[in-house]
């Protein structure tokens, strides 16, 4: 006689249980993080907000729309300005936003978790790192780092987006689609380390459903956004290739 298949963890987890784990997770990461409101801008951010003021809004929106324009980083740039003006030199309120982001981002590393498979304890270990570790302690504390807070929202909320379309058993729609590549279009403007994106779409279409037919359209558009902006980094103007501190 055959054992029973055990179930998945989740069904044994009351929601008494999952309410004290995100109240802890919430203290966990207050606790280790809180303090960073009260720290002073970097010497980078300075030079940061310098480069976004001098460039304009119009310029900065269009570098927004526009991957191939070559630009540095404009989600960075929208996060200074928007902040910039409202609150100006008060560097509270953007370790505020810095510390929403990442709260947020722990959350969503959870339902990345769960979506590929993970048990409740799992997923809530994985958010458990990301809520504080010593070696991010950059994220944290150091608001010249908020292209990389950025790029780590923004790339996991595509990532688990699109994971949750596929999990219904069907390739994106045209509107989802386009929803996908705005949220991976906001990873390449926060951060160069986006362009991994495809990569991991591929994996995850290959190893979770044993197939790429699905996704080949989305596939296909987020390999020629990766292109436009490398096209960008290394042949735009002002691109980031020509630049000292930068350059292979």
């Amino acid at each position: 006689m055959s054992r029973p298949a055990v179930p998945d963890s989740l069904e044994f987890v009351p929601n008494w249980r999952k309410a004290c784990f995100a109240a802890f997770l919430l203290a966990w990461f207050l606790y280790f993080n809180w303090s960073s409101l009260r720290v002073h801008f970097a010497p980078d951010d300075m030079m940061n907000m310098a480069y976004y003021f001098r460039a304009g809004p119009w310029r900065l929106a269009e570098a927004l729309i526009n991957p191939w324009t070559g630009f540095y980083r404009p989600m960075g740039g929208l996060f200074y300005m928007t902040l910039f003006a409202g609150f100006g030199l008060n560097p509270a309120p953007y370790h505020a936003a810095i510390l929403m982001l990442l709260a947020a981002s722990v959350w969503l590393t959870y339902r990345f978790a769960r979506l590929l498979g993970c048990g409740e304890l799992a997923a809530g270990l994985a958010a458990l790192v990301v809520a504080y570790h010593p070696g991010l302690s950059n994220l944290y504390y150091n608001a010249g780092f908020v292209y990389d807070v950025l790029c780590l929202f923004f790339y996991l909320a595509a990532l688990v987006y699109y994971g949750r379309v596929r999990e219904s058993g069907r390739p994106p729609r045209p509107g989802e689609t386009a929803v996908f590549l705005v949220l991976f279009l906001c990873a390449l403007h926060s951060k160069e380390m986006a362009v991994t994106l495809p990569v991991a779409l591929l994996a995850y279409e290959w190893l979770y459903h044993h197939r790429v037919r699905h996704a080949r359209w989305v596939l296909g558009l987020a390999a020629a956004l990766d292109v436009a902006s490398v096209c960008g980094k290394l042949f735009g103007a002002g691109a980031l290739i020509s630049q000292p501190g930068y350059g292979p």
